[in-house]
């Protein structure tokens, strides 16, 4: 069980996760730049989900430490200490955010619609189906919604024929599970698809049978918040910053988050911090023109 600590690090991750989200799919969609991608190349939605797996995951990129490495290749030691920094700072929180929750569901209904034992759906048409209502969709994100849904508690079965590939059906209808007959009981109800009914009993199978999430480190939270940072604020206006005013303004944003965990707040004497922010700085001073 995660103590009170654990679980106030752990929200405020969640807190801050489900901002990038909203920014990063924001940027997709509309064509703009955003952190982490090839440092500012103009992204679409296709690309943006192509490596979409079954957990969500957003990390800026920390290209100071491959010039460190670079130019000090000869220093072991210090190779060695960057190269644990930068794990530190990449160390990945896995979730299963709003776009892949949006996916299942649509994945849901297509299967209770669409499907019986002998009459499954080849993993192309599934495919064709979700591109057909505006979501981006491939093979790999069809395969890893359809585990999500497996592991919660739903009847998906597969099945592999000669000449047709992986095919899927929804198995049995009927749950004693209160929240797999709640969500089962909206769909039954309509072909168009009801997330805003749905999400809610599904968030509750999410949290109790998917094994997300670890315990939260101060190095995490601080490079989750270092991403959102790039993301919402990159213009050339932070660009132009004098450093110590670009440090502040991004200590000023974290460590609130740092403090409701109880973690360490930001030092200019911790090397860890001054790693993550000197990134940062050169990551403003290269793409924020």
């Amino acid at each position: 069980m995660l103590s009170s600590e654990e679980n106030t690090a752990y929200n405020l991750m969640e807190y801050v996760m489900e901002d990038l989200e909203y920014v990063y799919s924001f940027s997709a969609e509309h064509g703009t730049k955003i952190a982490g991608d090839d440092y500012g190349t103009e992204v679409s939605m296709d690309k943006y989900v192509e490596d979409a797996k079954m957990l969500d995951s957003f990390n800026f990129d920390w290209k100071l430490a491959g010039l460190l490495k670079e130019k000090y290749a000869d220093d072991e030691d210090f190779v060695n200490l960057v190269s644990r920094l930068e794990d530190r700072a990449a160390a990945e929180f896995d979730r299963i955010g709003g776009r892949k929750k949006s996916f299942i569901i649509n994945l849901l209904y297509i299967l209770y619609y669409n499907t019986s034992e002998n009459n499954p759906i080849s993993l192309k048409n599934i495919e064709k189906a979700i591109i057909s209502v505006n979501r981006a969709a491939n093979g790999g994100m069809v395969s890893d919604g359809a585990e999500i849904l497996e592991a919660v508690g739903f009847d998906v079965c597969r099945r592999t024929e000669k000449g047709k590939g992986s095919l899927f059906y929804l198995g049995e209808r009927s749950c004693d599970d209160k929240e797999l007959s709640e969500i089962m009981a909206v769909i039954s109800k309509s072909r168009s698809v009801n997330e805003e009914a749905v999400l809610k009993p599904l968030d509750i199978l999410l949290k109790e049978k998917i094994p997300v999430g670890k315990r939260v480190t101060r190095g995490m939270l601080i490079g989750a918040c270092t991403s959102y940072y790039v993301a919402e604020f990159l213009d050339e206006t932070l660009s132009k910053r004098p450093l110590p005013e670009l440090y502040e303004d991004f200590a000023g944003m974290v460590e609130p988050k740092l403090t409701d965990a109880r973690f360490q707040p930001m030092s200019e004497k911790n090397i860890f911090d001054m790693f993550v922010f000197i990134s940062l700085y050169q990551y403003v001073i290269e793409n924020g023109k």
